[in-house]
């Protein structure tokens, strides 16, 4: 009979040792699962931060290159200087300074003349007209070039020498570099320009020297 009871207290004690094992195991699969499930969730809501971000960084860019081209089309303005362009002291020297390195370019230095031993031709010389026939025969002469027609030009050969032809077409394309580098102008600017500048025989006499 004792036997028999302890034999029936082994089996119970087995028994509930069997369940208290069966329950923990159950308990730690079901965390482990939660785990796994909430990983999982995370997992979206960090990819749809990355896919905001990348939104954000594409909007933030676009923004940018329209505001770049703003200021790039705002940089350059097409501006035409006219008549009521104002002229000043500081024009009118940075003209002086292009008539003297143009003539020291094209005629002094190709014609050997020292620059400390040229003279310009007289006050009194018929010669300047032939620098107001070339400013006053040329508007806009966006090509540089000289106005005149190789036959166009025959009308002059006899009333102004060659050298002196050659000087004040120095002149004239030293006063039409400053005026290209200036950028757009209408035939106001031009002829503007051409008012600051005269009388020729004496005020480029009086400002451009070579010594």
């Amino acid at each position: 009979m004792k036997k028999k009871i302890f034999t029936v207290l082994l089996t119970v004690i087995f028994v509930i040792a069997m369940m208290a094992t069966g329950c923990s195991g159950a308990s730690e699969e079901t965390d482990s699962g939660g785990d796994k499930t909430e990983t999982e969730a995370e997992a979206p809501a960090a990819d749809d931060q990355q896919a905001e971000s990348e939104e954000s960084d594409e909007v933030t860019t676009e923004e940018e290159d329209a505001v770049k081209e703003t200021e790039d089309s705002s940089a350059t303005p097409d501006v035409v200087l006219t008549a009521d362009t104002e002229i000043t002291d500081e024009d009118i020297q940075e003209i002086y300074a292009s008539i003297k390195e143009n003539v020291t370019a094209e005629y002094l230095e190709p014609n050997g003349i020292d620059p400390a031993t040229f003279s310009w031709p007289s006050s009194e010389s018929s010669s300047w007209n032939y620098l107001s026939d070339l400013y006053t025969s040329c508007y806009l002469c966006v090509d540089l070039q000289i106005p005149f027609t190789e036959d166009e030009l025959t009308q002059y050969e006899g009333e102004y020498p060659t050298q002196d032809k050659e000087l004040f077409e120095a002149v004239f394309f030293g006063i039409l570099h400053w005026l290209d580098s200036k950028g757009s102008y209408d035939t106001g600017y031009y002829s503007a320009v051409l008012g600051k500048l005269n009388p020729f025989n004496t005020n480029i006499t009086n400002n451009v020297t070579f010594n």
